[in-house]
């Protein structure tokens, strides 16, 4: 197994970037958005959201421009956020 931190809900929350996979990691009291570089196997924490706000499933896409595309819940509704981490691709 590639990488053994992803929930079950999250199987379409991560993206291969050149050298590395960027996924979706539910931690202890956040979500986080993770860089696994598959060279050195180090990760990379690239964005830290509240628990439970990254929406499960597909909720993670890269833009062109290297920015994250997060699905992220709301009280009563989901919204789009872009985020410009450094190191994404």
């Amino acid at each position: 197994m590639l990488v053994k931190d992803t929930a079950v809900g999250d199987w379409g929350n991560f993206n291969v970037v050149e050298g590395g996979l960027i996924y979706v990691h539910r931690a202890e009291k956040a979500d986080e958005v993770v860089r696994l570089d598959f060279k050195t196997g180090a990760t990379q924490l690239l964005a830290s959201l509240p628990y439970h706000s990254l929406k499960g499933n597909r909720s993670l896409a890269l833009g062109e421009n290297g920015q994250l595309i997060l699905t992220l819940l709301g009280k009563g509704q989901a919204d789009i956020y872009a985020l410009y981490p450094e190191h994404t691709h």
